[in-house]
């Protein structure tokens, strides 16, 4: 089995890098050694990498396929900590694709485990997670309470990473609740952790929100270089569908910026990504259509504009109608500044 580790670490320094493929292949290779080894902890381990690889790769379907096969495993053997781990996994892309009721379950689970085992590492990731659904329904007071909680613990623990994520997610926060001081210092700090880390992809996600909040406080300049940045972390992970939400954030700071051919080229180049990738392109894939929308709007193109529009008020509402509580549709409707436009 002694292999099968050094294939997984060298998927574990692959997926670090950005380089995903190059992991998939090597995780592929410790899952067939595990196998060989009847090593079903280790078999479940490289199942739930390669789930997560592919989650990187925005390949959510393949990501939960993989996930649910490791967490049989986990619960065949009954290893309480993977399981909850898995449930961890299996949460975020329920969530990135707007299945927020069900991911808020998951991560009840999961927390309930961690917190029986005592694994303060494992419940802050997961507090993160519970912020994010939170926010990105629009129930943003709870989701301040999660992540900072979460910021606290990893703060304790000196978990640097744990720390970037959390700070990213508390400035997107911030902006949606108007307080941008907040933002830009839970933004910048993020920021500095990230690139401490040496993770190109938080650097591109920081990136992305500094451009939003940029937006947001009339400063489409700042807009313009942080997109760019951001759109230039994702091209180098080969993660081309990652950059919508910058190209829309970029399009109309070119039109704020008196622009208007870059920013008509800015959302051709949003349009040429494929849509089922721009349906479920960030955490707000209605907000992207929107954006691009009104730049075409004000650049006269009014046929190219009402469709932009109606897919925002598609996904729109197809991410509502995945709301069973009442008061969580109604937040996610009204408290998203993008949705009260739409509406």
């Amino acid at each position: 089995q002694e292999e099968a580790e050094i294939r997984y670490g060298l998927g574990l320094v692959f997926r670090q890098q950005g380089q995903y493929a190059a992991a998939i292949e090597q995780f592929e290779q410790s899952l067939a050694l595990y196998q060989a080894a009847a090593n079903r902890i280790g078999e479940a381990r490289s199942l739930k990498a390669i789930g997560l690889a592919e989650k990187y790769r925005q390949h959510y379907d393949a990501a939960q396929a993989y996930y649910a096969d490791a967490l049989s495993l986990y619960r065949d053997v009954g290893a309480r900590a993977g399981e909850s781990e898995t449930l961890l996994n299996m949460a975020e892309v329920h969530s990135l694709k707007g299945a927020h009721d069900l991911a808020k379950d998951l991560l009840g689970s999961a927390l309930y485990i961690q917190q029986t085992l005592n694994n303060e590492w494992w419940q802050l990731r997961i507090l993160n997670g519970l912020g994010i659904v939170e926010m990105s329904t629009g129930q943003h007071e709870q989701a301040l309470a999660w992540l900072e909680q979460g910021l606290a613990l990893a703060e304790k623990l000196g978990d640097e990473s744990g720390q970037a994520y959390l700070l990213c997610n508390l400035g997107q926060t911030f902006t949606h609740l108007g307080r941008h001081a907040q933002a830009a210092k839970s933004l910048q700090r993020g920021c500095t952790l990230a690139e401490a880390q040496a993770d190109v992809n938080l650097q591109g996600l920081v990136q992305t929100e500094l451009g939003v909040l940029a937006l947001a406080q009339g400063e489409p300049e700042a807009a313009k270089q942080a997109a760019t940045a951001a759109i230039a972390c994702f091209h180098e992970l080969g993660l081309e569908a990652a950059v919508a939400t910058d190209l829309a954030t970029l399009a109309l700071a070119h039109l704020q910026l008196e622009e208007p051919e870059a920013a008509l080229a800015t959302v051709a180049a949003f349009n040429a990504i494929p849509a089922a990738d721009l349906a479920q392109s960030g955490d707000y894939p209605q907000r992207n259509y929107f954006v691009c929308s009104q730049v075409l709007q004000a650049l006269g193109e009014e046929e190219q504009a009402d469709a932009m529009f109606a897919h925002a008020r598609q996904i729109m509402l197809e991410r509502a109608d995945k709301l069973a509580a009442p008061a969580t549709r109604q937040a996610f409707l009204e408290n998203l500044a993008y949705n009260r436009a739409i509406r």
